[in-house]
């Protein structure tokens, strides 16, 4: 079994969440542990790279444009988490201009399109739509609000606020299961700008007025657009792909340096 990472996202809830392992040197000690004992499975940590919010941002500029940098505590902790990796087992990946929820995604669909079964870690409802692949499961998100075929059009139409995408104003859950039957249309009048035929789906007169807009269906395809996993070319995972090297003394030492 291949086990994937999406690391900030993973390693942010395991120092903010007192139900999750945290960052003292028992917690980082048994984290160790896991990803250091010889097992059949394989294990991927992957890491936002430098500049990592510029792809979506070309195309949509208000893309996380709330968030606030991570706290640089948060961070160093981060940064020691992922040097104990490198004396694991474990793999670790980071590119630059690159998301590591695009690079969990290309590595998912590479592994799962080979016949093995992926796990992949994170509690962010994009990687949902990975679950349209019987090989991927996705661990650790809740509520599923819409099946995996649908959940780029529907984060698009109802919006999401952790990535700060707007959505249609007035557009919630409520217009979205009624409007079922026309998921498909929608989709495709997004994907290819057709103004004229959009504006014939049955919206709210709120919603129709917002459509009307020709520059809000230009802002429903960036939308869409973003909410999907970007295809990292192979050759670029091949050439990023850390394995760890095994060393429970460099380790030890390691906890030793930051933990009394």
């Amino acid at each position: 079994m291949i086990h994937i990472y999406d690391g900030n996202n993973v390693r942010f809830r395991a120092m903010t969440t007192q139900k999750l392992p945290g960052q003292d040197r028992l917690s980082l000690r048994q984290e160790f542990e896991k990803f250091s004992l010889p097992t059949p499975d394989t294990h991927i940590w992957c890491w936002d790279g430098l500049g990592h919010n510029k792809r979506r941002q070309e195309i949509y500029p208000l893309y996380k444009a709330q968030r606030e940098p991570m706290a640089e505590d948060l961070f160093s902790q981060i940064r020691l988490f992922k040097e104990l990796l490198t004396h694991s087992l474990a793999y670790q990946m980071e590119i630059p201009e690159w998301e590591g929820d695009d690079i969990v995604g290309a590595l998912a669909r590479y592994y799962a399109g080979r016949g093995c079964a992926v796990v992949c870690y994170s509690n962010d409802l994009d990687y949902l739509q990975l679950e349209a692949n019987p090989n991927i499961t996705i661990n650790g998100i809740g509520k599923r609000p819409v099946e995996p075929r649908w959940v780029c059009l529907y984060k698009t139409l109802v919006g999401d606020s952790s990535d700060n995408i707007k959505g249609i104003p007035g557009f919630g859950d409520g217009a979205w299961k009624t409007l079922e039957d026309y998921w498909p249309d929608i989709e495709r009048c997004i994907q290819t700008s057709n103004h004229t035929e959009l504006t014939r789906i049955p919206f709210t007169k709120t919603v129709q007025r917002w459509i009307a807009d020709i520059e809000n269906l230009k802002l429903l395809r960036s939308m869409l657009t973003i909410t999907h996993l970007f295809p990292v070319p192979q050759d670029v995972l091949n050439e990023h792909m850390i394995a760890g090297v095994p060393n429970r003394s460099e380790a030890d030492a390691l906890l030793g340096k930051y933990f009394l």
